[in-house]
């Protein structure tokens, strides 16, 4: 056996052709991967549900963080409309 450097790639795939002409695939491994690719979702759904899984997370942070500021807001408005206990009116 020559080394990758010495071995020309064509002398390679030869070589390595020649080393696997006895392999077949095993028992029923072409029906397997025709049920696979029928069960296969086809159309504008099977398109959402990969993305779903990762956009899903990112959209649960964002829902809550726009959460928190919607709350932080209101609170600083409800504090800034009280009237503070005490105050006295001026006429003029």
């Amino acid at each position: 056996m020559t080394s990758g450097a010495e071995e020309s790639y064509d002398a390679r795939a030869l070589r390595l052709g020649r080393a696997t002409d006895g392999l077949v695939p095993s028992a029923g491994f072409h029906a397997r991967v025709l049920a696979v690719i029928v069960r296969e979702q086809v159309g504008w759904w099977s398109a959402v549900t990969p993305l779903a899984g990762r956009v899903w997370p990112v959209l649960v942070v964002l829902v809550l963080l726009a959460s928190a500021a919607a709350w932080h807001a209101a609170s600083g408005t409800q504090q800034a409309l009280a009237v503070p206990y005490g105050s006295v009116e001026v006429e003029w």
